[in-house]
C-alpha cells in the first residue's frame, strides 16, 4: 500500500461522475414516519431498518431485488434493539429487549431457536452466507460458534480478559473482532479460527479500545479507543501498519461506526460541544464529512441533513439518511475509473480504462484514483482483476494483497491437464510471482479442502516447466503439496495450483533459501557442518518440511530426508549424486532393460547414458 499523509478528499463531481450514480428511494413502512438504525447487507441486496414510533420499535427488512419490506418483529416499550449485520441471504443479528439479548431474525422473520433458554444474553453477529455466528453466555465469559439450529461450540475467552463480546465477523465466518474487557476498561481482541486471540495495542495515553469491524481477510479491525472520559478516537489496525489514528478532534464523542467489507472505508457520527458531525475515513484519504465524501463520489445531497449509515463490501454502494428519507446509492465509482489508461501499466494520470478493476483497485488503495496510477497500482490490479484461470492471464501474488495467495481450482479453474508430474489433474488456477532472492524458493500449500491430491508445477514462461510435484509425502488437512526449484532474484516465475480428482481450495505460501545451492555447500545426501546442500532444489524440498536443516545444520537425518524425498532423472543409485556409480550401472546393463533404462524405451542405450551425463554432479 502506499504510505502518504492523509489529505483531504477533493470535490470531483463531474457530469459523468453524476450520471453514474443511481439513487433508489427505499420505502417508508406504514404507521413510521422515518428510519432509525440501517444496516446494508455486503451484496447491497438487502438492508435492515428500526423505526421511530413513539414507545415502540420496529424491525424491517427491505429486499432491494423486488423492492419489499417485510416487518420481522413489532417490539414494545424500552425494547431498544441493536442492529449488528444483515446477510446476502437476509438474515438479522442483534439485541433486543431489556436485558438485552442476543437474536437471530431468519430469512422467513422467524426468531432462531435461543441455544441458552432463559440465561443467553449479548451481542450476536453473522458471516455474509448467515452462518456461522458468534455468540455469548449471560455471564459474557465464553464466546460460542453457532449455525443457529444446532449446539453452539465453545470458543473460550482471551487469557487476559474478563469478558468476551463478538462485534463483527468475516465472511468466511473464521475471524471475529472482540470487544473484551481486563480490569474493568476495555479491551479489543481478534479472534481466528485454529490460532485464538490476540490483543489489538492501545494508543499512547488512551486507556480503553473497543474492536467493532473486521475486514474479509480477517487481516484489519477499526474500532474507537478513549482515555475512559470523554475523548475518543476511532482507529484502523493491521499487522502490516499498525495503529492508525482516523484523526477525529479532540473531545469528540463516536456514536456509531460502519466500515465496507475490507474496512478501508469508515462512516459515523461523532459529538463535539453538543454538534454533530456525519463523517467518512478513508485509509489514505483521511477524514472527511460525508457530503463531502458523497461529492467525490458523484452524489450530491444538497443542502439537506446527509448521512452515511452502512456500506456495502466493496464501498461502491452505501446507504444513506437524507433528511428524513431512506436511500440505496449504488455505482458509487471514482470519477477517473473507466476514463483512460491501461490498468496493466503505469501512468502518470490517476485511474485507468476498465471500470470494474479500478474500482477494486481504489477500494483497497485509493492514491492510484487521487494521484497517480503507478506502478503498485498496477501491482494491485495484476493481484485484483487477473482471472487465474489461464497462463496468459496469471493473477500476481503479492503482500500488498493478503487475499492473493489463495486459490480455488472450483471457483477459478478451467478444465486442462498439462504439468508432468500429474495425472488427470484437470483442475487448475495459475499465479505470477517475482522472486526475492537468488536461490532455493520454495512454493508450499496446506489445502483446506481438497477432493483429491494437489499437484504443483512451476514454469520460467508458459509452456516451459521447470519444476513439478504431486503432493504425497507429507500429509496437512486432506492434502498437501510443495515445490522447490533454483530462482534469480527479480526474475518472474509462473506457478500453476492443479487439483486431481475434484476441486481444492487453500492458500499459498512463498519462501526463499538463500543458503540452498549456495557455492562450496556440501552433497544433500551426506552429512555436512553447515546449512543448506548443493542440489538447490532439493534442498528447498528438504528444508519447507524440516527448517532445521537450513537454519542449524545438515545433519544426518537432513540427508537421510533427501534421500527420501529428492529424485533426479540418471540418479539410478539413490544417493543423491549422478555420478560414476551411476554410469557403472548402466554400462553394466548396457543393452538390457532395468532400472538403468532411465528413458523407459524397454532398452539400456545411448539415450539413458545421454540423461546421465546431461544431470552429472
Amino acid at each position: 500500500m502506499h504510505r502518504i499523509a492523509a489529505a483531504a478528499l477533493s470535490s470531483l463531481a463531474t457530469a459523468t461522475a453524476l450520471a453514474q450514480v443511481v439513487v433508489v428511494d427505499v420505502p417508508q413502512i406504514a404507521g413510521s414516519s422515518r428510519y432509525l438504525q440501517g444496516v446494508l447487507s455486503a451484496d447491497a441486496n438487502y438492508a435492515v431498518f428500526t423505526t421511530n414510533e413513539g414507545s415502540s420499535t420496529r424491525v424491517v427488512r427491505w429486499n432491494a431485488s423486488t423492492n419489499t419490506l417485510l416487518e420481522m418483529e413489532y417490539l414494545g416499550f424500552n425494547s431498544q434493539p441493536s442492529l449488528a449485520a444483515i446477510t446476502n441471504i437476509g438474515s438479522v443479528a442483534g439485541l433486543r429487549g431489556i436485558p438485552r439479548r442476543g437474536v437471530v431474525w431468519l430469512p422467513s422473520g422467524n426468531l432462531a431457536t435461543d441455544p441458552f433458554p432463559g440465561s443467553f444474553m449479548g451481542d450476536t453477529n453473522a458471516s455474509d452466507g448467515g452462518a456461522p455466528y458468534f455468540i455469548v453466555n449471560n455471564t459474557q465469559t465464553t464466546m460460542f460458534e453457532w449455525n443457529a439450529f444446532g449446539p453452539p461450540t465453545t470458543r473460550g475467552k482471551p487469557v487476559d480478559s474478563d469478558t468476551v463480546r463478538p462485534m463483527d465477523v468475516n465472511a468466511a465466518g473464521n475471524a471475529v473482532a472482540i470487544a473484551g474487557t481486563s480490569g474493568g476498561l476495555g479491551r479489543a481482541y481478534r479472534w481466528r479460527s485454529g490460532i485464538g486471540y490476540d490483543a489489538i495495542p492501545l494508543f499512547t495515553g488512551l486507556t480503553e479500545n473497543i474492536a467493532l469491524h473486521i475486514s474479509d481477510d480477517g487481516s484489519r479491525v477499526v474500532g474507537w479507543a478513549n482515555t475512559g472520559s470523554t475523548t475518543m478516537q476511532g482507529y484502523f489496525w493491521s499487522a502490516e501498519t499498525g495503529l492508525i489514528s482516523m484523526g477525529l478532534p479532540s473531545g469528540a464523542l463516536i456514536f456509531g461506526m460502519s466500515a465496507n467489507n475490507d474496512c478501508t472505508l469508515v462512516c459515523g457520527r461523532y459529538l463535539v460541544g453538543g454538534v454533530a458531525t456525519r463523517f467518512v475515513w478513508s485509509l489514505h484519504g483521511g477524514l472527511t464529512t460525508a457530503s463531502a465524501f458523497a461529492i467525490s463520489r458523484g452524489y450530491n445531497p444538497g443542502t439537506s441533513a446527509f448521512e452515511i449509515l452502512d456500506f456495502d463490501r466493496s464501498g461502491s454502494a452505501a446507504l444513506v439518511q437524507v433528511g428524513d428519507w431512506t436511500k440505496l446509492l449504488k455505482n458509487l465509482y471514482r470519477a477517473e475509473c473507466g476514463v483512460s489508461g491501461n490498468c496493466f501499466a503505469a501512468h502518470s494520470t490517476p485511474g485507468c480504462a476498465d471500470a470494474s478493476c479500478c474500482d477494486r483497485v481504489c477500494v483497497a488503495d485509493p492514491f492510484c484514483c487521487s494521484n497517480s496510477w503507478d506502478s503498485i497500482c498496477v501491482e494491485e490490479a495484476e493481484a485484483l482483476c487477473r482471472t487465474g484461470s489461464t497462463c496468459a492471464d496469471a493473477r500476481r501474488i503479492t503482500t500488498l494483497v493478503p487475499s492473493s495467495y489463495e486459490y480455488n481450482t472450483g471457483y477459478d479453474g478451467v478444465p486442462s491437464d498439462e504439468s508432468s508430474c500429474g495425472n488427470g489433474d484437470e483442475r487448475a488456477v495459475w499465479r505470477r510471482f517475482r522472486a526475492p532472492c537468488t536461490g532455493a524458493v520454495t512454493i508450499d500449500t496446506c489445502t483446506e479442502f481438497a477432493e483429491g491430491p494437489i499437484v504443483l508445477s512451476v514454469y520460467s514462461s508458459c509452456g516451459t516447466q521447470i519444476a513439478c510435484n504431486e503432493g504425497s509425502f507429507v500429509q496437512c488437512a486432506e492434502a498437501r503439496a510443495n515445490v522447490a526449484f533454483p530462482a534469480v532474484a527479480g526474475t518472474e516465475y509462473l506457478i500453476r495450483i492443479g487439483s486431481i480428482a475434484g476441486n481444492a481450495y487453500g492458500t499459498l505460501s512463498v519462501a526463499c533459501e538463500s543458503s540452498c545451492g549456495a557455492p562450496g555447500s556440501g552433497s544433500c545426501t551426506a552429512v555436512s557442518a553447515g546449512t543448506g546442500c548443493s542440489d538447490a532444489a532439493c534442498c528447498g524440498t528438504v528444508c519447507v518440511n524440516d527448517p532445521y536443516c537450513c537454519d542449524v545444520s545438515w545433519d544426518s537425518l537432513c540427508a537421510a530426508e533427501a534421500s527420501k524425498w529428492c529424485s533426479r532423472p540418471g540418479d539410478i543409485d539413490g544417493d543423491g549424486d549422478i555420478d560414476g556409480a551411476d554410469l557403472a550401472v548402466i554400462l553394466t546393463n548396457w543393452g538390457l532393460g532395468g532400472v538403468s533404462d532411465i528413458t523407459g524405451d524397454g532398452i539400456t542405450n545411448g539415450s539413458d547414458l545421454a540423461v546421465i551425463l546431461a544431470n552429472w554432479g
